[in-house]
Parts: structure tokens; sequence; C-alpha cells
């Protein structure tokens, strides 16, 4: 790696660390409601962060729709939710687990 590729990375990590970035991951089309440990599919899939500024994208159970998992500080989570641009096309639901730094 040469070393303008480690100043690249370097970069990344302080301006995510500092809260400039927002990071998102698309899971969709993965069949993790298809797989079967011997107790049978899932009923909910969930994951767990302790990072802030991060969007994990998720098919929902039923197949139709997608979950947007949204982890931001509790500042810019409010605006979040109250947002007319999100609501428009979202339903915020409450966090399930809150995460404090």
């Amino acid at each position: 790696m040469g070393s303008g590729f480690s100043n690249v990375l370097r970069r990344f990590a302080e301006e995510y660390a500092e809260g400039n970035l927002l990071a998102i991951s698309s899971w969709c089309r993965f069949p993790f409601y298809e797989v079967d440990f011997g107790i049978g599919k899932p009923i909910w899939m969930c994951f767990f962060t302790m990072c802030y500024n991060l969007v994990v994208l998720l098919d929902a159970e039923d197949g139709v729709g997608i979950e947007a998992w949204v982890t931001l500080s509790e500042e810019d989570m409010s605006k979040f939710e109250k947002d007319v641009g999100v609501l428009k096309y979202a339903t915020c639901s409450k966090s399930i687990v809150g995460v404090h730094h």
C-alpha cells in the first residue's frame, strides 16, 4: 500500500471519529430470514453496533419493505426523527437499545 492510501485511511478515520462522515451499508437480498440453525427460521433480524453515524439497510421480514437501522447522536437522531423528508417515506420506530458514549 502506498502512503497516499494510508493518508486517505487516516483522514477517513479522523473525520469519522469527529462525526463528520455517515457510513451506509446495504444488507438487502442477503437471505437472513432463510437461515435455519435447527430451531426454525428467524422471525426478526437485527444488528448491534456501538458506532454512531451508521445506516444499515435490511430487507423487512415480510419481504416487501426495507428496514433502515440508523445510529446517530441523540441530538442528530432527534432532528432525523422529525425531518419532513424522512417522514414522507418512512416510519420512525423508537430505538430498541440505547447506546451511550
